[in-house]
Parts: structure tokens; sequence; C-alpha cells
């Protein structure tokens, strides 16, 4: 794929050194799923996103498949984190904590558009024994 035609993402606006290759990678798919779908985009236009080649990328995932359940995985985190944060917080009433939960989903429709990436990802793989579910 020559890079005139090639997928961008907003980790390409980052200095390439500055993020370690795994976490490129992962972030590029990310946006890249999100954008394209998750059959819509091979490893190939994974790999040149995250300014790396294939061997780089299968060194560090088995398979798009492991690739696609780390960057469900980090999602999850991350809301967990926020759910965890966000209960634990006494110092905001119900309605606060509310207002937080809506705050921080307009974030991430705001950062990352194209909705829930596990929604999306249950959408498209309807095949119960795929491994992200």
């Amino acid at each position: 794929m020559s890079s005139r035609n090639s997928p961008t993402t907003s980790v390409e606006n980052k200095q390439e050194g500055s993020v370690a290759p795994r976490e490129r990678i992962v972030s590029c798919a990310a946006e890249l799923f999100r954008k394209f779908g998750i059959r819509g985009i091979g490893v190939d236009a994974i790999a040149e996103a995250a300014h790396t080649n294939k061997m780089t990328l299968y060194r560090k995932f088995r398979s798009k498949d492991d690739l696609l359940c780390e960057t469900l995985r980090q999602v999850t985190q991350r809301a967990m984190t926020f759910w965890t944060e966000l209960d634990q917080d006494d110092q905001k009433d119900a309605a606060a904590k509310l207002a937080s939960w809506v705050d921080f989903h307009v974030q991430r429709l705001e950062q990352e558009p194209g909705g829930c990436d596990l929604a999306n990802a249950v959408v498209e793989l309807r095949d119960i024994a795929h491994p992200a579910y």
C-alpha cells in the first residue's frame, strides 16, 4: 500500500520514537478497526500506520485476533479504571457522578468517533467462538 493511499492515524502525528512499538501498533490498530472495521483492515495497513513492519507486529502479537483482543482489553481497562475511581470518589453525590459519567463518554466520542469499540466488535464478530468473546 503506498503511503499516499494508506490509512492515517493520530499516532502518526506523534514522534515515532516517543511511543514503544507495541503501543504504536495497539493504538493504530484500535483507530483503524474503529475507522474501517475489524474485517476491513489488514495487518499490512496496521503495520504501515504504526511505522513498523509485519515481522515486528507478529513478534508482539501472534495474530490479528490477538491484537484485536489487546485493543479491547485496553478499552475495558480504561473504562474499569474510570468506574473504580468514580465509585471511590466520596466527594461527589449521585448527580455529580452521573455528570462525570456523561463527560467521560462525551470525551471518548470526541476523541474516538465511531462508537464503542466493544459494541462494534460484538456487532462485527458474530461468532461466539472468536477469541474476542
